[in-house]
């Protein structure tokens, strides 16, 4: 979860979707990666990431396209909390892809 300061949460909005749709083209194991924001709070950023393991998520940390990410958003994100997860079950229809 991502708190973004309001001023620039249309700069995030940008850097965040070329960042994941650069990682969606270029990296073999990124098999999912959404950007969500709360209903009535746009400022408020959640990401739901499935890399095929902690390898391919080491892998993704280290490309350019993230570094830059990192570097470009260092200074308008007011908070960040991360929660890793264990996948039980996952299920889609296919290819699930949704850009707004």
């Amino acid at each position: 979860m991502f708190d973004v300061k309001e001023r620039f949460n249309d700069t995030f909005r940008e850097i965040v979707l070329d960042e994941m749709k650069r990682s969606i083209k270029k990296e073999e194991g990124v098999y999912v990666i959404y950007a969500a924001t709360a209903t009535g709070n746009p400022n408020k950023w959640y990401f739901f990431e499935i890399y095929e393991n902690e390898k391919a998520y080491q892998k993704h940390r280290k490309t350019a396209h993230f570094k830059k990410y990192i570097e470009q958003t260092e200074n308008i994100i007011e908070n960040k909390e991360f929660i890793n997860i264990e996948g039980v079950i996952l299920l889609n229809k296919g290819n699930l892809n949704y850009v707004k």
